[in-house]
């Protein structure tokens, strides 16, 4: 019983919750970004929990392997094409659920207008966790227009998680970003055809 209340846990916040946002500017060439630089992250401000200089080595080092993966390479400020910054806001977050008494009589003793069986008339109780959600912003370093953003959602349940938590929601985003680089010069040759 234990088991299928986590296995159900899980699906329902995994349904909740779509994992990944994106917005980017109409009629950027994504694919002419090839070189990149970070943009200078002074926050060194974090959630109360959250150690943010771990969490921060860890995520521009799954960055920064992430792209090089893919083609892309760091470089210094003035020769990038492109520059990355990213945003982490970790909060309490909730979800209400019911709670039904279990037992012949639902936990609330004989009584003989009961019906066997669990009954949902006690309040709906408050489940509370950590909701981290990452910021990856793409800028286009000749104009200093944001001309890229990934959102990614994911629970936290243990602050000492969360570096692998961010990590793992980093390489989706990088992932993202790249395919849309590659959607759009697919489309160009299209039109060129």
């Amino acid at each position: 019983m234990r088991f299928v209340s986590l296995f159900l846990l899980t699906i329902f916040l995994n349904s909740c919750s779509p994992t990944l946002w994106v917005d980017k500017e109409p009629n950027i060439q994504l694919n002419k970004f090839k070189t990149y630089g970070w943009n200078e992250v002074k926050d060194n401000t974090g959630h109360t929990y959250y150690n943010k200089k771990a969490i921060d080595k860890t995520l521009q080092t799954a960055i920064d392997k992430s792209f090089s993966k893919k083609g892309y390479k760091v470089v210094p400020e003035e020769m990038a094409d492109f520059f990355i910054d990213y945003h982490i806001y970790i909060e309490e977050d909730y979800y209400e659920e019911t709670y039904c008494p279990t037992g012949f009589y639902g936990d609330s003793g004989y009584s003989p207008n009961l019906f066997p069986g669990p009954r949902c008339e006690v309040p709906e109780r408050v489940r509370v966790f950590d909701s981290g959600t990452l910021v990856l912003d793409i800028i286009d370093k000749q104009t200093g227009q944001l001309v890229w953003r990934g959102n990614s959602f994911d629970v936290i349940d243990n602050p000492l998680s969360a570096p692998k938590i961010l990590e793992r929601r980093a390489k989706q985003i990088v992932n993202r970003f790249v395919r849309d680089a590659r959607d759009i010069s697919k489309e160009q040759k299209a039109q060129e055809n």
